[in-house]
């Protein structure tokens, strides 16, 4: 479902492997030019790998927010959670309708 807080999490991680491999693909090349001329197919390769690889990698996004924070990383992951529940989980869910779970619908449908 990738509509909670796991779901936030993986897109970012996502996002910033996937801006970490281009960048390191473009400083790698002799120049501009080169990368799109003489490249280009092995980087369609690679890029397409790489970008699975990133997929797999991204699931385990919270074992990278522990080793960078390392025990503050649990409590990172805890207040996240609780802010995401408690703030960001109605935006999202604006954003996105379909990403509703029904204990949300029927929160929604109280309210009114």
């Amino acid at each position: 479902r990738g509509g909670g807080f796991f779901g936030l999490g993986y897109l970012i991680a996502f996002v910033v492997l996937e801006l970490q491999m281009i960048s390191t693909e473009v400083r790698g090349s002799d120049g501009v030019v080169e990368f799109f001329t003489s490249q280009i197919v092995e980087y369609i390769f690679r890029f397409a790998v790489q970008s699975l690889v990133n997929v797999i990698l991204a699931l385990i996004w919270p074992v990278y927010v522990l080793q960078w924070l390392g025990g503050w990383g649990l409590v990172a992951l805890g207040g996240g959670y609780l802010l995401f529940e408690k703030v960001l989980r109605s935006y999202v869910e604006g954003w996105f309708p379909q990403l509703q779970t029904k204990e949300s619908k029927s929160a929604v449908e109280k309210s009114l």
